[in-house]
């Protein structure tokens, strides 16, 4: 599925073992956004329950942070996706994987790290 990336507008204390700690800056990778106040997301390689007004409406999202990060050859992005369990395997818009934009684009770092 398609994973969001969203940064934290404030610090979250979690108030169950299901919910997310997170800090007031942190980027956090949204994989369901099915209910309305409460999404799944991973943080710092940890995943749980986070409220969803605590991320900007208008925050910045990108549908394919893996494939990005391997068409720029950003090896310290593309190992944030894989720590935050970005699936290696999703395709883009174009049916494309992220292994793909990293041969594409010569980028043997990122291409030995997918």
């Amino acid at each position: 599925g398609q994973v969001k990336v969203f940064r934290a507008l404030y610090t979250f204390e979690p108030r169950t073992p299901d919910e997310l700690y997170f800090e007031e800056g942190d980027i956090i990778y949204i994989s369901d956004m099915s209910d309305t106040n409460w999404w799944k997301g991973t943080c710092k390689g940890r995943t749980g329950l986070i409220p969803s007004n605590y991320v900007a409406e208008q925050a910045e999202s990108i549908d394919n942070p893996l494939h990005e990060a391997a068409k720029r050859g950003n090896l310290s992005w593309l190992r944030e996706c894989l720590d935050n369990r970005v699936g290696v395997n999703g395709l883009d818009k174009a049916g494309n994987t992220a292994l793909y934009w990293a041969c594409h684009g010569g980028h043997k770092g990122i291409r030995e790290l997918i």
